[in-house]
């Protein structure tokens, strides 16, 4: 078996498909190595009974004596390689859990995705992408997230809520839960964009079930109204928001996470889309204060200078 210095040095380098299939054999190794451990162990254990049952009843031939001690033994010592391969095995298999750091307790939403789930993990390995850091632990959680740049920014948030065991919102235009987007907008309704088929509703209703929370854009209720008046209906949640709201802008950012967050009682988890290091980085948890002025600040100093996929973000003003 390979050693956990082994494993982590496959791991750390790039995920180019190669390179993925050696790591995913590696998985599946460890993987037998714990399914068959408590079997071997029971047969072990059988073999021992018997040799002691022979042993106790053979009280004449020394010779044949001596062979049950040493099938003991070497059966002793084959039980001592079970333990540790299966120890071995569960410290290596921890190295290839998503999210690894990451510690979801009862007050996350949890949900289980039993084909998704392993889709998505293999799909965020060999684009090469993760989330570090940490979640509070609190039943309502806003991840502010910046720079958003690029149209990937989404495709990778989406690939990160099938890889992971919790439940995650996202917004959408009602017109992506119920049309085939197309990138032309030929209507001046934004409500409207796309192409309408006839499984809109089915559609819509496996975007919601997946954490979608469709939002129109022509209603008097504004979109950050909509959204507190959804997810007051949640005891937990796990909102995900592109706090800059448009893709080319880089002067401020959105106000939607204060008022939700306060609306709410939620918590903020100011985190970066950091292309550099193909990531997303769950940062320290911010408490909001009650100024927005000063929290949008502080938020923009954490995202300067980070890089996303088609521009940094740099925070007027700021060097």
């Amino acid at each position: 078996m390979k050693t956990v210095a082994q494993l982590r040095k496959i791991m750390s380098a790039q995920a180019t498909e190669a390179i993925f299939q050696g790591f995913k054999e590696q998985y599946d190794m460890y993987a037998k190595v714990i399914r068959e451990g408590p079997s071997k162990m029971n047969k072990n254990t059988q073999k021992l009974r018997s040799i002691r049952k022979n042993f106790d009843k053979d009280r004449t031939s020394r010779q044949k004596k001596i062979q049950l001690v040493q099938q003991a033994k070497t059966l002793l010592e084959a039980r001592k390689e079970i333990k540790q391969d299966v120890q071995n095995a569960q410290v290596l298999i921890g190295d290839f859990k998503f999210m690894k750091d990451i510690r979801i307790t009862k007050n996350h939403p949890i949900k289980k995705r039993y084909i998704l789930g392993p889709l998505g993990r293999v799909i965020l390995k060999l684009i090469n992408w993760d989330i570090v850091g940490n979640l509070p632990d609190n039943k309502k959680i806003i991840i502010a997230s910046a720079p958003h740049s690029s149209s990937f920014d989404s495709i990778y948030a989406f690939f990160v809520c099938m890889a992971s065991d919790l439940k995650f919102y996202f917004l959408g235009s009602i017109s992506m839960f119920t049309r085939i987007v197309v990138p032309i907008p030929f209507k001046k309704n934004p409500d409207k964009l796309g192409i309408p088929h006839p499984f809109g509703l089915i559609q819509k209703k496996v975007m919601m079930n997946f954490g979608g929370i469709p939002v129109w854009r022509t209603k008097s209720t504004g979109v950050t109204q909509q959204v507190i008046d959804e997810l007051r209906t949640k005891d937990k949640f796990i909102l995900y928001l592109t706090v800059e709201g448009l893709m080319h802008t880089n002067k401020t950012i959105k106000s939607g996470f204060y008022y939700i967050g306060k609306e709410l009682d939620a918590t903020i988890v100011p985190t970066k889309i950091d292309y550099k290091n193909r990531r997303f980085e769950l940062m320290s948890e911010y408490k909001l204060t009650d100024s927005l002025e000063i929290d949008k600040n502080a938020l923009m100093d954490i995202y300067h200078q980070v890089q996303g996929r088609n521009k940094i973000f740099l925070k007027p003003g700021k060097d």
